[in-house]
């Protein structure tokens, strides 16, 4: 088998496969998944992309061993448990906008379309980077010590940012060059106007900004998974498989949220372990084995406590600060 990238082991067949059996998955998802999905039929989605990515994964150990297998399942579990945090973002841009239930599919359906190939870009030049320059590692490791804190910090904090009532920047600058009707027309991103000038809707708008969040999120997110294994193949395909499946995850997650209120410290502590095994390397190699066995346990923890918490909660008493129900979303106009 031919390398396309230096000291990973995905070979040109490898490559290829992967990509269109993604290409599929992708053309499947939209055939069968048009219009609002009830929570039940997302939640079989979500187990069925769960059970896909753990083929592939034993696939992946019986092709090229165990290391690689657990490398990989470690990579998918973080970044599935990082998406979760960008969801409920995304939730939040829908709230903002006022996107209806039936129009969000399609936004997340190009969001993800559009994360695909984002990550695609941002891995192959990570990998590019790291393979020249190996201390950009510790830079990463670094990225990872921050990131972890300000989930921490700022934690709630993402709500008052939307809404405030001014769009991103992003946005007034593309309404400069295209400019937005403020009425949603059905599931259009464009529409003409009356002398046939083209104009984005709330929905497109709604679009740029998820888009936006899914830049930012990857900036968190890839460094982790670097951290994990620096093989482009494997941080690709753990890193697409856990994308794919976020449409029906989104859904199932609308109905969840409240039942994972910790998940955010789970994810802090999963950043900083990650982090901190860059500069530990160094001393002492952990063997992937050892950490897929601690980002589980910590986001198992993670998921119980959080669930114990909301049965305390069903008695009735309603929880201060920051747990409280959410605040009425002001639209961006």
């Amino acid at each position: 088998g031919m390398e396309i990238v230096e000291g990973s082991v995905g070979t040109l067949w490898g490559w290829v496969m992967f990509n269109v059996l993604i290409a599929g998955c992708i053309m499947l998802d939209l055939l069968l998944n048009t219009s609002q999905t009830s929570t039940s039929a997302a939640a079989k989605w979500s187990v069925f992309w769960i059970l896909l990515a753990f083929s592939f994964a034993f696939y992946i150990t019986y092709q090229h061993g165990a290391d690689a297998g657990f490398s990989w399942i470690a990579g998918y579990v973080v970044e599935k448990s990082l998406s979760i945090d960008n969801l409920f973002v995304i939730m939040l841009i829908f709230k903002s906008f006022k996107v209806k239930a039936r129009l969000q599919h399609r936004v997340l359906f190009w969001g993800i379309v559009g994360a695909v190939v984002l990550r695609a870009g941002f891995i192959v030049l990570g990998t590019a980077i790291i393979h020249q320059f190996w201390w950009v590692l510790d830079v990463f490791s670094l990225l990872l010590f921050y990131a972890a804190a300000k989930m921490v910090l700022e934690h709630g904090e993402e709500e008052e940012d939307l809404m405030d009532t001014k769009p991103p920047l992003v946005l007034r600058i593309l309404q400069r060059f295209i400019p937005c009707t403020t009425e949603y027309s059905g599931s259009n991103f464009f529409v003409r106007s009356d002398r046939g000038m083209p104009m984005m809707t709330p929905l497109f708008a709604a679009l740029v900004v998820v888009e936006l969040s899914d830049v930012a999120f990857a900036i968190d997110s890839i460094p982790a998974i670097f951290a994990i294994t620096t093989d482009a193949y494997l941080v690709y395909t753990s890193n697409i498989f856990a994308i794919l499946g976020l449409r029906s995850l989104y859904f199932v997650l609308t109905q969840l949220m409240e039942k994972l209120r910790y998940m955010y410290l789970g994810l802090a502590v999963v950043l900083a372990f990650v982090g901190a095994k860059i500069p530990l390397s160094h001393w002492y190699h952990i063997s992937t084995g050892t950490s897929l066995l601690v980002i589980g346990s910590i986001l198992g923890i993670t998921v119980v406590v959080s669930w114990l918490a909301g049965l305390r909660d069903t008695s009735g008493i309603p929880m201060s600060g920051k747990d409280a129900a959410p605040r009425a979303v002001v639209q961006a106009p």
